[in-house]
């Protein structure tokens, strides 16, 4: 039997404990949460397993939305039956191992560590398997055999507004989580059988090692960095924009006055420069909720609303508050705060790392109507969306003009989507008003464009603390392609 083994970095935050072993039921993930539940009320928790026969999805629970999503990730990742992971934070492993090996479901404990993690994948053509075989940094005798487990899952299950199961359909990734005895690494080994190349008929006769892709973007990245907010303003005078090119994500939020401003999202890339950097909005904290606990870069807030962003379940980069930013003269104030990227980053510890916010990236569904321009227009704004075949992105506009920036040339985007949402009104007045608050948490009507067509979808979003799912009409996901993503909330 042909074994091929790759080698894969299990990424994750420093603070955070890594737990992976194997059960064999799917109430797994129910008993896991209730253990966990009772070992301390201040214990932050994420679960995913993975179904090893039937639909063969990802059943997760938990009580931390980052959390619940590294495990999810991790565990699409490891793509075995009856695999599990946990993430914790607020306790160790050695306060939950004893409640977590009682559940009955519970066979093995791989690894449980905060420590950097490498994993060793086998992929041979017998399906998944697992592997207690455990090696500590000085070798001692392995304890245990691999044997069978079952298929790698196709998807994960998450729990919808009205407690149905939800399919989010998935690649498998070649990856596992698991620990190598690497001086000052981790603790252990262990392995994971996939399917190869016999088990799974759309597979190449040798399988290549697989490529860590941007949960945000859909590209290839070296690791999953941490993501870091910027609210950047888009008045005429803020124009043209620096560094927000290298967004992986840009909101397009509505203000005051019937203008705009942006929501930039960075994980992947990180410019020298980003700019210029405006206040916070109440409906900015929304949006940010399903990042887990994102560094949020800001020049400041209504002073009624300032203290709320603060407390807000984020790494505070306020400009009032952290180093890296800067004035350039040459442009005129309030429009010209600037921050380097590279100390926003070294300010940003404990930050939330890029993890599952709902987006789904690969080949383009069926259908779709060919277009050549779209537009979205707010009382004093505007935002057209021209595609262009040579660069296959689209090119951004704004009121009339090419959206400029001064590093990287027109703003562009791999996918547009315009999410026709909820516009109240804000609590915190503005300039004599209340502004507006574009929901974000929600259901309703959306249009994606990519690839030179419009797609008309569907999104939804239980909870603040989950992500975003996109769907097409007849109900499938609807997939985006691989690039930076613009998503504009406008009203209904």
């Amino acid at each position: 039997m042909a074994v091929s083994l790759d080698a894969v970095a299990l990424d994750k935050p420093e603070d955070v404990n890594v737990i992976v072993g194997q059960a064999h039921f799917i109430k797994t993930v129910e008993d896991l949460h209730e253990a966990l539940a009772g070992v301390s009320q201040h214990l932050r928790f994420g679960i995913a397993f993975c179904e090893a026969s039937a639909a063969r999805l990802i059943r997760r629970s938990g009580n931390d939305a980052e959390l619940i999503g590294l495990a999810v990730a991790s565990a699409e990742a490891i793509s075995a039956g009856h695999a599990f992971v946990i993430m914790i934070r607020g306790g160790f492993p050695v306060s939950v191992m004893n409640p977590v090996k009682a559940v009955p479901e519970v066979c093995t404990i791989f690894c449980a560590t905060a420590n950097p993690v490498q994993i060793l994948v086998a992929v041979t053509e017998r399906g998944s398997a697992t592997s207690s075989d455990h090696w500590p940094t000085r070798p001692t005798s392995p304890a245990g055999r691999a044997r069978p487990d079952g298929k790698c899952p196709v998807g994960h299950r998450h729990e919808g507004a009205a407690g149905g199961a939800v399919w989010a359909h998935k690649k498998i990734v070649a990856a596992v989580s698991a620990g190598i005895a690497v001086a000052g690494l981790a603790v252990g080994l262990f392995v994971i059988l996939r399917p190869g190349p016999a088990a799974r008929k759309s597979a190449p006769a040798s399988a290549a090692p697989a490529r860590l892709l941007s949960p945000f973007t859909g590209e290839p990245v070296a690791s999953l960095g941490p993501v870091i907010a910027v609210k950047i303003d888009n008045i005429v005078r803020a124009r043209p924009q620096t560094g927000l090119s290298d967004a992986d994500i840009v909101y397009v939020l509505p203000v005051e006055g019937g203008l705009s401003r942006f929501l930039a999202i960075f994980s992947s890339r990180f410019p020298p420069v980003i700019g210029p950097v405006r206040s916070a909005r109440e409906d900015d904290l929304q949006l940010l909720r399903q990042f887990g606990r994102p560094a949020f870069a800001y020049s400041g807030a209504q002073p009624r609303l300032l203290p709320v962003v603060e407390r807000a379940r984020i790494v505070d980069l306020y400009s009032g508050r952290v180093g890296g930013y800067f004035r350039d003269h040459r442009r005129v104030a309030p429009y010209n705060l600037y921050a380097h990227a590279g100390q926003l980053r070294a300010e940003a510890r404990g930050a939330s790392r890029a993890h599952n916010i709902g987006f789904r990236f690969g080949p383009a569904p069926a259908g779709g109507r060919a277009t050549a321009s779209d537009t979205v227009s707010y009382p004093a704004a505007s935002f057209t969306f021209t595609w262009s075949p040579a660069q296959g992105r689209w090119l951004v506009w704004m009121d009339g003009s090419r959206a400029l920036t001064t590093d990287h040339g027109q703003l562009s985007a791999a996918t547009v989507v315009i999410q026709y949402t909820i516009v109240r009104k804000s609590r915190f007045i503005e300039w004599g008003a209340l502004p507006p608050y574009a929901e974000s948490v929600g259901s309703g009507q959306a249009v994606v464009l990519r690839n030179g067509r419009a797609y008309q979808a569907r999104w939804s979003r239980s909870a603040a603390g989950g992500g975003t799912t996109f769907r097409t009409v007849s109900g499938q996901p609807m997939t985006f392609a691989p690039g930076p993503v613009w998503i504009v909330l406008t009203a209904r």
